[in-house]
């Protein structure tokens, strides 16, 4: 598993992603939603580059036509345009062109919803969302993007624009006499990842639950960790097992052709050339199945990340490779495999090799 440091130094992660704090309310506060009061208050703390709300409303998008297809789910805030080109990952089109254009991005699978066969159709109509309060406000919009399932927050299948939302969301609250606040979370950006645990902790002190991308990745690490250990004590389980299994297996084949070893030493084979024999068949079993297991493992990392992505929401919005094959590492596991195999059979090699010929030939 080495996915995950892969990515982090690689050149998807922005480095902004590294200096976020993300900030909730207290776990025992009566209201868990976050205010503009608020959001205006730690925008002032030192060393904050830039703060915003992030804004979440629930409802279905749906395009007019008939029969009438609908996309369930939560549209979410995009960050302000400054900073919202590495909040998602889109499979085509683009984001939002500004902080007001009544513009959307949806996701695959909601533009299947709405009954698009392929996701890029969906580019240029016009969704209308209306949220689930009882007294809705339609929001129409154009799609201009989709974005990648595996990208997004479980739940969430579409982005607007910053001030498109918490416009939109005034508008729902005055309409239904909400008193909430607007935000479910506030994301502060530090002006340096050298700051941005020091923030973190200033947060923490004024009674809010904060973390950092840094915390997230690290709570990840440890997952991981544990996650190696396990599939370490696996593997050594299985090879433990397998070499029983080799050796069993050759000590088998010495016994059933007990005779043709006497033939081969009766034509004048020497010890050691039977013992090679039986050697190199071991051999060519361990190379066959570190061939063959390399590919299953190949074949399950992939399955594995695909799991990990549909499970684990991406950090910083990172969709962590966890498993990632290396060919060193698979070259040099198809060697041990080899010597393995052939440290299982080298006993029952010895056995054949030891073999009287003339007791061999008479063997029934």
């Amino acid at each position: 598993a080495g996915g995950l440091g892969y990515a982090l130094s690689g050149p998807g992660l922005a480095p902004t992603r590294l200096n976020v704090v993300s900030v909730r309310a207290a776990a025992d506060a009566a209201d868990p939603s976050l205010e503009a009061p608020t959001l205006a208050a730690l925008a002032s703390q030192a060393h904050v580059r830039a703060a915003w709300g992030d804004v979440g409303v629930t409802g279905a998008f749906s395009t007019g036509g008939a029969p009438a297809l609908r996309a369930t789910g939560q549209l979410t805030s995009l960050p302000p345009y400054a900073y919202s080109n590495d909040a998602v990952t889109l499979t085509s089109g683009r984001l939002p062109s500004s902080d007001g254009a009544h513009e959307v991005v949806i996701t695959a699978r909601a533009a299947s919803s709405l009954g698009f066969v392929v996701p890029n159709e969906a580019l240029g109509a016009t969704v209308t969302f209306s949220d689930s309060a009882p007294k809705p406000v339609p929001l129409s919009m154009t799609v201009v993007g989709i974005a990648s399932d595996a990208s997004l927050q479980p739940g969430v299948i579409a982005l607007a624009p910053y001030s498109i939302m918490t416009q939109h969301w005034t508008n729902v609250a005055t309409n239904n006499g909400w008193k909430s606040g607007e935000f479910s979370t506030i994301t502060l950006l530090a002006d340096s990842d050298a700051t941005v645990d020091a923030l973190r902790d200033r947060v923490e002190a004024l009674g809010f639950q904060a973390h950092t991308t840094g915390d997230q990745l690290r709570a990840l690490e440890q997952l991981l960790g544990r996650l190696r250990v396990a599939l370490l004590g696996l593997s050594v389980v299985a090879l433990l097992l397998a070499c029983v299994g080799i050796a069993n297996t050759m000590y088998t084949a010495v016994l059933e052709r007990t005779r043709e070893i006497g033939i081969l030493k009766a034509v004048g084979a020497r010890s050691r050339d039977v013992m090679l024999l039986f050697v190199t068949e071991a051999a060519v079993i361990g190379v066959a199945g570190g061939i063959l297991g390399a590919a299953v493992a190949a074949g399950l990392s992939r399955t594995g990340n695909s799991i990990v992505d549909s499970v684990v929401p991406p950090v910083a919005g990172i969709a962590a490779e966890v498993f990632r094959p290396d060919v060193v590492v698979t070259m040099v596991a198809v060697g041990v495999a080899v010597l393995l195999s052939v440290g299982s059979g080298l006993l029952p090699a010895v056995r054949a090799a030891a073999q009287d010929p003339m007791k061999a030939l008479h063997h029934e």
